[in-house]
């Protein structure tokens, strides 16, 4: 099957229009709202939550988190929160992160695959509700005791939060 869907960049047009155009692009069939997530654009979240509040069927998710600008237990977090807040609508595109919008706010992209491959393990463990242990064998995110409160994001069943070539990019490449 067939699915499609859109980006919007808020910041080149305003939240409420974002909003608006969501709720247009509902109405046409199309199935995902995706929100580019860049320091310089409007802020993702609440972006996603105002979407998330005033549509009904379209899928939305940030277009995309990274494992540099927020680390794996924030991206967690907000993903069971839009999870919750959307009746099981949220998506989460994760990857990378734009390697060279990265040094402008004196962030060095070191190992982005590396850190990726971490950062969705650790987010997965999170969403399903696990308390992730430290084990030394993490370079970037080893957490010790870290668990989201209140009920996880995905429960037995539940669709796959994440759509993310990147994310594909950190399984196959161990």
């Amino acid at each position: 099957m067939t699915t499609y869907g859109i980006e919007f960049v808020p910041g080149a047009i305003n939240v409420k229009q974002v909003v608006k155009y969501t709720k247009l692009a509902e109405s046409k069939d199309i199935d995902y709202a995706w929100i580019t997530n860049h320091y310089n654009n409007r802020h993702a979240y609440p972006t996603l939550a105002m979407i998330a509040a005033n549509t009904d069927t379209i899928k939305m998710g940030p277009g995309i988190m990274n494992t540099f600008t927020d680390t794996p237990a924030a991206i967690a977090s907000f993903a069971a929160t839009l999870y919750e807040i959307s009746d099981g609508r949220a998506v989460l595109g994760i990857g990378p992160g734009d390697l060279s919008t990265l040094p402008k706010i004196a962030i060095q992209p070191v190992k982005p695959i590396a850190r990726l491959r971490e950062g969705v393990e650790q987010i997965r463990k999170l969403l399903t509700g696990e308390e992730v242990k430290k084990t030394g064998k993490m370079e970037f995110f080893d957490y010790d005791g870290a668990k989201l409160t209140g009920n996880p994001a995905r429960q037995e069943g539940d669709p796959d939060l994440y759509r993310s070539p990147g994310a594909q990019d950190a399984r196959t490449r161990r």
